[in-house]
């Protein structure tokens, strides 16, 4: 019987078998995974394997060829993103307008989508590079992806302990005539967002103020929401309560402009990423703004 084998890098280390044997088979049902390991179709290092087997860098696993479906040709991606850093840990990218980060329902493309295809021959198994958070879909700027499992663990975890700070603009209805610290429950969950007023404008009779955010938590759609709680939803944005059309249809202004990181961070990534606003944002401001 002909096997494939497929070896073992340092992002495998330590994980089960069969967590890693359902990347290689992943369009087989659990069921069959652990049939192939009962009838000896699927080795480490030539010998028999359970389904707890934890993995060792360097292992080789030999799955049985009939298993294994055939590989899909590999296209790149990444010219669809502007790079703003990447390393072995972490890529940070421009998020554009319009592209959700995690797969829609009927939708024709998303960032998480682009970049398994734009991923090149790993050395890791189970490891797949993924967006390590959400930005919404008509949100722009930097987004964090995943280059290794270990940048992914460090980037997680200081985004729970809140020591990765992130800084949008973003335009508001009405008039922002302070700096302003909001703490509200979003989602049932706490939320808190500084508003710092930049300047003012008026459009379509509307007065609104381009805001600086800066994001002490990161709830789900929370300078959104926010903005609305407070009377100054983003214009525009007809979910949170604003009529207010703008120039070729666009949902709202939001940008994701800067990510702080600790300096000594171990995923070697400079201490501020920061992405420019997008042409259509800044012809906008530059326009009607004053």
């Amino acid at each position: 019987m002909d096997f494939t084998e497929f070896r073992a890098g340092s992002n495998d280390e330590g994980r089960r078998l069969d967590r890693i044997i359902k990347h290689i088979l992943k369009d087989n049902p659990q069921a069959n995974v652990y049939a192939a390991l009962r009838k000896k179709l699927i080795k480490v290092n030539g010998g028999k394997a359970s389904a707890d087997t934890r993995i060792v860098n360097g292992d080789i696993i030999s799955v049985a060829a009939f298993l294994v479906p055939q590989s899909s040709p590999h296209h790149t991606q990444e010219a669809a993103f502007k790079t703003l850093f990447k390393n072995e840990n972490l890529w940070l990218i421009d998020k554009p307008y319009g592209i959700p980060v995690q797969p829609e329902k009927g939708g024709l493309q998303d960032i998480a989508t682009l970049i398994a295809a734009s991923a090149p021959p790993s050395s890791s198994i189970a490891f797949r590079p993924a967006p390590l958070h959400r930005l919404d879909k008509y949100t722009t700027g930097v987004l964090a992806i995943s280059q290794s499992l270990s940048g992914a663990m460090w980037f997680s975890k200081a985004l729970q302990e809140h020591s990765i700070g992130k800084t949008y603009f973003g335009i508001a209805e009405g008039t922002i005539s302070q700096e302003e610290l909001w703490k509200d429950e979003v989602a049932g969950k706490h939320a808190e967002t500084y508003a710092v007023p930049l300047s003012t404008g008026h459009y379509h009779g509307r007065t609104y103020t381009y805001t600086r955010f800066s994001i002490a938590t990161g709830r789900k759609h929370q300078i959104r929401e926010q903005t609305a709680m407070h009377g100054h939803p983003l214009l525009g944005d007809r979910s949170y309560g604003s009529d207010c059309p703008l120039p070729n249809s666009r949902a709202y202004f939001l940008h994701a402009a800067a990510l702080a990181v600790p300096a000594d961070n171990p995923a070697g990534i400079p201490p501020l990423i920061q992405a420019p606003l997008p042409e259509e944002f800044a012809a906008f401001i530059s326009s009607s703004l004053h």
